[in-house]
């Protein structure tokens, strides 16, 4: 086989792995809607209940967890509540931050995991018991980001493949060179 020919089927096998992870695969809809936009940054934790009174959604800080409380019916914020939230152990009153909003210390609520929340709210609108789930996802490790990239989704096997096509085409192509040096020698 002369020498280009096998640099020539080299070079067409490298690029087959190459264009492997291009080829058509499931998932796929191709349907040019523009994608949905992509946050800039992440969604704190946050928990949500309703009654026939009350409106309630808590968010994760980091450090304090904020409430705010409306009405149901008319969505207007609930001023002067007295606010109580117990979880596990966890036990702590809201302090009024704003019109409808309260504030409370984290504390155990701030470790990564499923909370089940009692809310107890008191106004002038009346009391309720409200309950809710608070999750807070594992902290992130201490990588530096984690990629969706083709090489992460191609599977062990393909990258293998690759690999021996690339060292058996360098080693063809090496020895391609070598042969002539050989019989200019003998």
């Amino acid at each position: 086989m002369n020498r280009w020919k096998v640099q020539l089927w080299g070079w067409g096998l490298s690029g087959l792995v190459v264009a492997t992870p291009v080829w058509a695969h499931g998932g796929e809809d191709h349907d040019h809607e523009a994608p949905a936009p992509v946050l800039s940054q992440p969604v704190q934790p946050r928990a949500v209940a309703q009654s026939d009174d009350f409106e309630l959604v808590a968010v994760l800080g980091a450090s304090e967890l904020t409430v705010y409380l409306d009405r149901a019916d008319s969505n207007e914020p609930v001023s002067g509540a007295h606010i109580e939230i117990e979880s596990d152990g966890f036990k702590a009153e809201g302090v009024a931050q704003g019109e409808g909003v309260y504030g409370m210390p984290a504390g155990a609520l701030a470790h990564p995991g499923r909370h089940a929340l009692t809310i107890t709210v008191e106004s002038d609108a009346g009391a309720d018991l409200l309950d809710a789930a608070l999750v807070v996802p594992q902290a992130a490790s201490g990588t530096s980001g984690t990629s969706n990239g083709v090489w992460h989704r191609t599977p062990t096997w393909a990258k293998l493949t690759a690999l021996g096509v690339i060292v058996v085409g360098l080693v063809a192509g090496g020895r391609m060179r070598r042969q002539p040096r050989e019989e200019a020698q003998a």
